[in-house]
């Protein structure tokens, strides 16, 4: 399961945020965020351009290392910790 309209890349090292914005442009794709601290940014694709398409684009894009979609995750078991309900979650 794919968050609706999200796409997720790393950025190239040395790519600035300006020629990331010009590539946007080009493909009339939207940035949504940066994740902070980390080289991944979120991608809104255009209007008419799925997940899987826009994926397949950015993933030969030069400014971008990685494209995957936006997965949601969710857990799928209880660690086995005995202090794990006094963690912060």
């Amino acid at each position: 399961l794919a968050a609706a309209g999200q796409i997720l890349v790393q950025i190239a090292p040395g790519t600035t945020l300006e020629q990331l914005q010009a590539r946007l442009h080009a493909h009339g794709c939207t940035l949504k965020s940066v994740i902070p601290n980390t080289p991944i940014a979120v991608i809104g694709p255009p209007e008419g351009m799925s997940v899987s398409e826009g994926t397949i684009l950015w993933a030969a894009d030069s400014v971008t290392t990685l494209a995957e979609p936006d997965r949601l995750a969710y857990p799928t078991v209880v660690p086995n910790d005995p202090l794990y309900g006094q963690q912060y979650h």
